[in-house]
Formats: C-alpha cells, sequence, structure tokens
C-alpha cells in the first residue's frame, strides 16, 4: 500500500510530496503513538532532501534583497504621511507602506503578521516597539520576541497613533488588531497574502508573498557573510537549524568565491605592474 502510495505522487514536486509525507506521519503518531513509524520517518527524511535540493520555480526571480523592499516602503510612507489625516488613500497607502517594511526587516509568518495585536502580540516599550508571538502564534510551538528595528520602529509610531484612528471603523470586532482592511476590518490570513503580491508589484515590480519574505531575508543574510547566515535560525524562528546550516554553507562558499576572486585580481594586477615595469 505504500508503495502504490508512493507511486500516485510520482508526479508531484518534492516539497508538496514531503508535505504530503509528514502530514500522514502527524497523524499515524497520534492515532498509534506505539507503532513503529521509523519507514514514514526515514520517506519524510529523503523528500525532504530533496526538497532542499531542488529549486522552486515559483521563487525565480522573485526573491529579492530585504532592502529593496524596506527601502520601497520607507519611500511610500514618507511621500503619504503628511496628507494621511486629510485623506483615506494617503492613509491606506501609509499601512501599505509600513506593512512591505516591517515584515522585510521581522520576517513573520503569514498569520501571526496578520494576526499583530496592539497590546498583546505588539508591545508598545520605552525603547519602541516590540514583537511577542506565543506557542498559539507559532507553527512550531515556541517563543518569538524581538524588538522593532529602524526604520520600522520610527514609521509604525506614526501609523499606530496617527494613520491606524483614521482607517479605524466605530464598533469594529478586533478593533485592537493592527491591520485594518479599508471597511475598517481586521485583514484575514488569506486576503493579506492576495494583497501583500499586489503591492509588491506596484512598489518594485515584483509579486511577492508573505512566505517569500523569509526567503529575502535568509538570502540577505546569507549573501552578506557566512557569520550573519547563522542568525537566520533565529530570525525566522526556525525549530531546527537546517534552513541557515543551508544559506550558512551557501554564503561559506560566496565568501570563498569573494576570496578566491580577490587573489586572482591582486595576481592579474601583480602580473601588469611587473610586466610594465620590465
Amino acid at each position: 500500500m505504500l508503495q502504490a502510495w508512493l507511486a500516485d505522487m510520482a508526479h508531484l514536486v518534492p516539497a508538496t510530496a514531503s508535505f504530503r509525507i509528514n502530514s500522514v506521519l502527524r497523524v499515524l503518531k497520534a492515532l498509534a503513538p506505539a507503532q513503529s513509524l521509523e519507514t514514514h520517518r526515514n520517506l519524510a527524511r529523503y523528500y525532504q532532501r530533496l526538497t532542499d535540493r531542488t529549486p522552486s520555480s515559483r521563487k525565480q526571480g522573485r526573491i529579492v534583497m530585504s532592502g529593496v523592499l524596506v527601502d520601497a516602503g520607507v519611500k511610500q510612507y514618507r511621500e503619504e504621511q503628511d496628507a494621511a489625516t486629510i485623506s483615506i488613500e494617503s492613509a491606506r497607502a501609509c499601512r501599505d507602506a509600513i506593512m512591505v517594511t516591517l515584515l522585510a526587516l521581522m520576517p513573520m509568518r503569514r498569520r501571526p503578521f496578520t494576526n499583530l495585536e496592539l497590546g498583546r502580540s505588539l508591545q508598545r516599550c520605552p525603547s519602541g516597539w516590540r514583537v511577542v508571538l506565543d506557542a498559539s502564534d507559532l507553527k512550531t510551538g515556541q517563543y518569538w520576541e524581538a524588538n522593532v528595528p529602524e526604520p520600522a520602529a520610527s514609521l509604525l509610531t506614526h501609523y499606530v497613533d496617527v494613520v491606524r484612528p483614521c482607517l479605524l471603523l466605530p464598533n469594529v470586532q478586533d478593533s485592537r488588531r493592527l491591520w485594518l482592511t479599508k471597511y475598517g476590518a481586521p485583514y484575514t490570513a488569506g486576503f493579506l497574502s492576495v494583497w501583500l503580491k499586489r503591492l509588491t508589484f506596484r512598489l518594485i515590480g515584483v509579486a511577492i508573498p508573505p512566505h517569500f519574505f523569509r526567503d529575502c531575508a535568509a538570502t540577505t543574510m546569507a549573501l552578506s557573510s557566512a557569520e550573519h547566515a547563522r542568525g537566520i535560525r533565529a530570525l525566522l524562528g526556525h525549530a531546527s537549524d537546517r534552513t541557515s546550516e543551508r544559506h550558512y554553507n551557501q554564503a561559506s562558499a560566496i565568501e570563498a568565491g569573494r576570496e578566491l576572486q580577490d587573489i586572482v585580481l591582486k595576481r592579474r594586477k601583480a602580473a601588469k605592474i611587473s610586466k610594465w615595469r620590465s
């Protein structure tokens, strides 16, 4: 039966097959905790390795440096903030801009980002703002907490104090939620995904869904240095080091390539000088 199931999934990309196997494994562990599931665990590990080695065509051309997203968000916010209290369109543009800026600097998963709530998961503190996510927010069941960095912190203060009240309608349910639609109601996770793709396409010409912001952040850190790549796990709130290790290896290879390039360029330069002198 297991072989027939695998044969039936042969047409799927490794990531989809891996997701299905892990889903079944979770069910089996719950229904038969005493049963040996080593075969299923080996399959899960095998398909995870395939997934890690298989580049996603969906991501091709859609992973940009996080700084590009931050710059685009800050630029739009600065352009619209003065008119936010007198123009609902400017208020919405500011909301969109801080969404992109905050998610680029703090790449949360879609659900906790959508559900950010003033006083609970988003807390004002003497130093600025702090995001606090608990087990109910994170699929890993862990706890994640971090200060909101600049320039997002300053924009967030302006958004919460000046812009958000313009978007909030009286008697709206979940009025503490950070992100409000044009109807004054909180966003749903599904609609926010669609909206962010439209928004990023308008800002930078590339449609980037919420989850890809995490890839953008990991790639940005990896391309910065191998040492920075070590921080990917903490930044993304991963339960394991697998993703950060992959990016660390990528960063190490990039740094080695840069060193080789420096050596080659220096030697070429030295050879030209030596030839010119002779």
